[in-house]
């Protein structure tokens, strides 16, 4: 019997052939889950200006060295500046200006105070205490200096850099294409959502629970249809979907039944298969190869094993065509929250949800680990790996864990 690939050796071979996506520019009021495909720089720093941070009064900090409660120091107050208004000239000594939050603070001035810790007219306005240069100024670049990589090539974009960007003045910007997933469910036990079922018959759920994992990844996702256990319709279906998309999922067919076609069907339609199997419980069971650039995963028709292989095989590669600069899960360690009843001869994935209550990364299983228990899929954020020849695990038991985007 042939060994089986370990899942880190699936993934070396899998993300190096994983190429992304071209390039597109779209309206910033789109870009928000999509990534960069190149390096942004500030081309002006923000705040463009020193500015104030409130309601008050801007002068220079050597002015009022002397100042106490019992010996203010009076400052002749030239003008007023609201935000939105510029600078304008300079100060001298011996001067200040009122300052609403936001404004400008004019040259020779470096500090500002509060209104209320000044008394004041229109004309003067006394201070009470001494101050530093910088003290309570906003200095100009703060948030971003010019020059500064406002997002890297291959980074996500998020809320934070769509204001950092449109404060740049954007309203553009480059992203990766969205990739189109395909998603072909074989087995002749398959029902549409709309039939009535009975006599050996389900709904497929596997449509919809793979495609709604595609588009949590920001990928288009195409229905190629249902196929029933026959190698000529599997392998049509495959050809047809690969013309059409940019990567296929299937499920189903994958094991060694004699009504296991998929695998066989998809070599036929010009896939060539990279990994046949891998060493993990569940999700184990599946196929994956190219055909030309364009990947197929062939993965169980069990509904929690195939979303498990999806999670631990198809994520990183799919993120990787995404244009993910990092698309690996993300590794912790983690503490069991309660036992795990059974030994391990496989590498066993367990699904669950990190907890954090204690201040302890606590891995919470679900209940109903088998198979095709979907509902143990349901708020599932990290995946636990429980090594292989591992005996039961008691609570507490220390093991490494992946976090995967599981919506």
């Amino acid at each position: 019997m042939r060994e089986l690939i370990s899942i880190s050796a699936a993934l070396e071979t899998l993300l190096p052939r994983m190429i992304p996506a071209a390039g597109e520019e779209i309206d910033l009021c789109e870009a928000r889950g999509r990534v960069a495909f190149e390096d942004v720089r500030a081309h002006m720093s923000i705040p463009p200006f020193a500015r104030s941070p409130y309601d008050g009064y801007a002068f220079a900090a050597r002015d009022v060295e002397g100042a106490g409660k019992y010996s203010p120091v009076t400052l002749r107050v030239v003008r007023e500046i609201a935000a939105g208004s510029p600078a304008g000239e300079g100060i001298g000594p011996g001067e200040a200006v009122k300052l609403m939050t936001g404004a400008p603070v004019p040259t020779g001035a470096d500090t500002v105070v509060k209104f209320e810790t000044t008394e004041f007219t229109e004309e003067a306005v006394s201070i009470f205490e001494p101050s530093s240069p910088g003290r309570d100024v906003i200095p100009a670049g703060e948030d971003v200096l010019a020059g500064d990589v406002i997002i890297a090539k291959g980074e996500l974009i998020d809320a934070a850099v769509s204001g950092m960007l449109a404060a740049q003045g954007l309203s553009r910007v480059k992203v990766y294409v969205r990739p189109v997933a395909g998603i072909l469910s074989t087995g002749s036990e398959l029902a549409g959502r709309t039939e009535l079922i009975g006599d050996g018959k389900i709904h497929d759920s596997n449509r919809y629970s793979l495609g709604a994992a595609c588009a949590g990844l920001g990928l288009s996702v195409r229905f190629i249809g249902t196929r029933a256990d026959s190698p000529e319709g599997i392998a049509e279906a495959v050809k047809k979907g690969l013309e059409d998309c940019d990567l296929l999922l299937t499920t189903g067919g994958v094991s060694v039944g004699d009504y296991d076609y998929t695998a066989s069907a998809s070599e036929a339609a010009g896939v060539g298969m990279l990994v046949r199997n891998v060493n993990m419980k569940p999700g184990g069971t599946c196929a994956i190869g190219m055909k030309g650039e364009k990947p197929v995963f062939c993965l169980s028709g069990n509904p929690a094993s195939s979303l498990i292989a999806f999670y631990v095989l198809a994520q990183p590669c799919l993120k990787k065509l995404c244009g993910h600069r990092d698309p690996r899960n993300p590794a912790i360690q983690v503490k069991l929250a309660h036992g795990i009843k059974k030994a391990s001869p496989k590498p066993r994935l367990v699904r669950g949800a990190l907890d954090l209550s204690d201040g302890t990364a606590r891995l919470v299983p679900h209940e109903g680990q088998g198979n095709g228990v979907l509902r143990s899929m349901k708020g599932c954020n990290l995946i636990g790996l429980i090594p292989e020849g591992s005996p039961p695990q008691k609570a507490g038991a220390e093991i490494t864990a992946w976090l995967v985007d599981s919506l």
